[in-house]
């Protein structure tokens, strides 16, 4: 029985993906103005989430980092509101510091 246990915690433990940081790159400007769902995210919400914020050009995205420091899953966050934004930061194990 305790066997199983450990063989489960294992599993469990392997299926959970780790990341190590978190990177929002988002477009800047006149863009960002028409997603005003994730701008309110970004001024309001994304400094709880330690997050690092990139203006770049490209949709909205939440770049999650891998322990060895690559990019490992892209999340396009560009049709999401702060909730939903918050849903997968705390689905990908980042939670806000206060």
């Amino acid at each position: 029985m305790r066997k199983a246990w450990l063989l489960l915690l294992l599993l469990l433990s392997l299926s959970c993906a780790q990341y190590s940081g978190v990177i929002m790159k988002s477009c800047s400007g006149w863009r960002l103005n028409r997603l005003p769902l994730v701008k309110k995210f970004i001024r309001e919400d994304s400094e709880f989430y330690n997050l690092e914020i990139i203006y770049e050009g490209g949709d909205p995205r939440l770049i999650f980092i891998d322990e060895t420091g690559k990019e490992a899953e892209t999340v396009n966050v560009s049709d999401l509101d702060q909730k939903g934004i918050k849903k997968v930061l705390e689905d990908h194990g980042f939670y806000p510091t206060h």
